[in-house]
This record gives structure tokens, C-alpha cells and sequence, in this order.
């Protein structure tokens, strides 16, 4: 009885030893990742620590994958500007930042985020950005005023095709009723006594086609608008004192007068468009003179209504779509200069 007795007491004893020894265990392997963690928070906050402790850092090479970076990027070259693009640095005076970022384009720091790099394509990005958006209001402009010049036009045009038509009716009107009246059913030219009075009546009838025939040639001229016409953006192509709203922004006049990247005889845009209009003879009046030119622009003193006819409203149309679509041409070398900043 005895011997079952401490045998019980000896397995008893296993089993609490074990239970015992295995909380232990669990503390002992917690204590010790504790201490691997702060040592590993030690090594992160000072590298002094790690150089006592004698542990190496383990970073990612971040050096390595960035000289590859720049190496594949760099073995795409990258073209230069174009005519019209470095034109058009040039008038923004951002030529030497743009071949800055063509430089680091080619070193590949656009390709790896680089901060300077992104930050000044940025700057030169907006700054194309805002002069087209210049350009998008000038052309707005253009429009608004071409707009206005054509419904003038329009209604100046209205009216002398209505005067003419009446005049015709009327002419034929009369030459219908006294046709009746002399050899018609009413031919008084049929009495003797009434000869006379038929020659007269076929005199007056005459001169009543002439005259009529006389206006409507006149009328063909057209009539003037009904209201004195508004300074336009012409004014300042031929160097009149206009008010400033009718005024480029800088950028755009400067472009006028500069001279087009391959241009045989020297001259700048705008004296090219002027000698155009004076030697080509499209218009139908002569800008030489310096009146038509201050009622072209509709500015200036021997301006008034009487002289916006229908000859001048169409030559004035005519040259402010001329000035627009020179101006225009701006676009071209935006687009290129974005194409390369992209």
C-alpha cells in the first residue's frame, strides 16, 4: 500500500516539475525578444551603437538602384528644340532654364522623381501654359471684333440690296404703267390730237428710267454703318496711339516684330504682313495713305461714321483675320516647347 503511495506522489512530482518548467521557457523566450527589439531600436536611432556593438546596418541599396536608374535613363537621348520652340523660349526669356531641364532630363532625375527637377518643369509648364492662355484671349478678342465688323456688314449690305431692288420695281413699275398709258389699251398715240401729249409722256418716261437707272448704280456703293465703328487691335500694327484695351500683352508684340527663323529679306512679322497687304492688293483700298489707315483702325481725328462703308468694313475684316492667324502661329512653337518639357 505504501508503494502505490509514493509511486502516486513521484508521478505527481513529474507533472508539476513539467507544468513549472514550461511557463518558464515562455518567459525566458519573451524576455528575450524584448531584448533583441531594443537592441535593433538602439542600432536604428544611433549608428554609434551599432558600431560598438560591432553589428552591421542592413539598408537597401538605395545608391546602387538609382545609378541604375540614371544609367538606363540617361541612354535615351533626348531632342533638342525645335525653330518655332526655342523662338518661343526666347520671347518667355526661359532659354537657359530649358536647357537646364533638357540636361537633367538626359541624366535621368525626371525619371527618378527628383525634387529640383519636377519643380522646375513645373515652372516652365505653367509659364508656356500662361502665355497660351494670352494668346486664347487675344484670340478672343479677334473674334469679338470681327463678329461686330460682320453684322455691320451684314445690315449695311441689307439695306443696299433692298434700295436697289425697290429701284428696280419702281423703274420697271413706271415703265410697265406708261407703256399702258402711250401705245397700250389706253394708247393715246392712236388720236392725232393726243400725238403731242404722247411724245411728252415717252420723254418722261425716259428720263424717269435713266434716273432710276442712275440710283440704283449709285446704291450699288452702299450705304454707311449706323454708328461710328470702335478702335481695333489693327490700330497697333501700324504704330497708332490706340487706347490700351485695344493694346497686345508684351509677349505677342514682341513676337510681331521679331524676325521669323528663316526670313529672306530681314523684315519682321509685322512689316512682312503690312508690305503683303500694300503690294499684294487683295484689299480693296490703299493703306498706303494715312487716312485709310486711321479709318481702317477706326481711330484717329479724319475718322468718322460717313466713311464706314462697305469697301472698308471688308478690308477691315479681312486684315483682322490676316492679324490673327499670324498670331496664331505663337501655337506652333507652344506646343513644340511642351512636347519638349514633357
Amino acid at each position: 500500500m505504501s508503494q502505490k503511495i509514493s509511486s502516486q506522489n513521484k508521478i505527481v512530482a513529474r507533472r508539476s516539475s513539467r507544468s513549472a518548467f514550461f511557463p518558464g521557457l515562455v518567459r525566458r523566450i519573451f524576455a528575450l525578444l524584448i531584448l533583441l527589439h531594443l537592441m535593433n531600436s538602439l542600432v536604428l536611432m544611433n549608428p554609434a551603437v551599432a558600431a560598438d556593438l560591432g553589428i552591421s546596418e542592413s539598408r537597401p541599396q538605395e545608391t546602387e538602384e538609382s545609378a541604375k536608374l540614371v544609367a538606363s535613363a540617361s541612354s535615351v537621348p533626348v531632342t533638342g528644340l525645335t525653330e518655332h520652340a526655342r523662338e518661343a523660349a526666347k520671347l518667355m526669356n526661359i532659354e537657359q532654364d530649358v536647357q537646364r531641364l533638357i540636361d537633367l532630363k538626359n541624366s535621368g532625375r525626371l525619371e527618378i522623381y527628383d525634387k529640383d527637377a519636377m519643380k522646375l518643369q513645373l515652372e516652365l509648364v505653367r509659364k508656356v501654359m500662361s502665355t497660351g492662355l494670352q494668346l486664347r484671349v487675344v484670340s478672343a478678342q479677334f473674334d469679338r471684333e470681327i463678329i461686330l465688323e460682320q453684322q455691320a456688314l451684314d445690315r449695311v449690305t441689307r439695306n443696299r440690296d433692298l434700295t436697289v431692288a425697290v429701284l428696280n420695281d419702281i423703274n420697271f413699275l413706271q415703265l410697265g404703267i406708261g407703256s399702258t398709258i402711250i401705245d397700250g389699251p389706253l394708247g393715246i398715240t392712236t388720236k392725232k390730237r393726243y400725238n403731242l401729249r404722247g411724245d411728252r409722256l415717252n420723254i418722261v418716261s425716259g428720263l424717269t428710267v435713266g434716273s432710276l437707272a442712275f440710283l440704283s448704280l449709285c446704291a450699288q456703293k452702299g450705304g454707311a454703318r449706323h454708328v461710328k465703328s470702335d478702335p481695333n487691335l489693327l490700330g497697333q500694327a501700324f504704330d497708332l496711339q490706340t487706347p490700351p484695351s485695344e493694346h497686345l500683352p508684351s509677349i505677342l508684340w514682341n513676337y510681331l516684330n521679331s524676325v521669323p527663323p528663316g526670313s529672306p529679306n530681314g523684315l519682321n512679322r509685322r512689316e512682312q504682313l503690312v508690305k503683303y497687304w500694300e503690294t499684294t492688293k487683295v484689299l480693296p483700298i490703299d493703306i498706303k495713305k494715312d487716312v485709310t489707315i486711321e479709318r481702317v483702325s477706326g481711330y484717329g481725328p479724319r475718322h468718322h461714321r460717313r466713311c464706314e462703308t462697305i469697301k472698308l468694313m471688308s478690308a477691315r475684316i479681312s486684315m483682322l483675320f490676316d492679324l490673327r492667324a499670324l498670331i496664331d502661329r505663337l501655337n506652333t512653337g507652344l506646343v513644340e516647347l511642351l512636347q519638349t518639357l514633357d
